[in-house]
């Protein structure tokens, strides 16, 4: 984790790009495009279909890594 701070806070950036926010205990992730190679699929365009497990797992990963008790999701998730 690389801390920093921002507006008077303390943050920590995290390996996978995930934000923690510890007096907060909350974690900030964005862009996670759950399901995008579904989508795709339909249309034709194979992507690897594992996309929202690994994203789902790598957040998991991070909760545990900082004890996070809030997730806040940003941008788009979904296609």
């Amino acid at each position: 984790m690389v801390p920093f701070s921002f507006a008077g806070e303390e943050w920590h950036l995290l390996p996978s790009g995930a934000l923690y926010w510890p007096r907060e205990r909350a974690l900030l992730v964005a862009d996670l495009h759950l399901e995008k190679g579904s989508f795709f699929a339909r249309f034709g365009q194979m992507i690897p279909p594992y996309d929202s497990r690994e994203t789902l797992e790598r957040v998991a990963l991070a909760v545990g890594q900082t004890g996070a008790r809030r997730i806040y999701c940003l941008g788009d998730s979904v296609p």
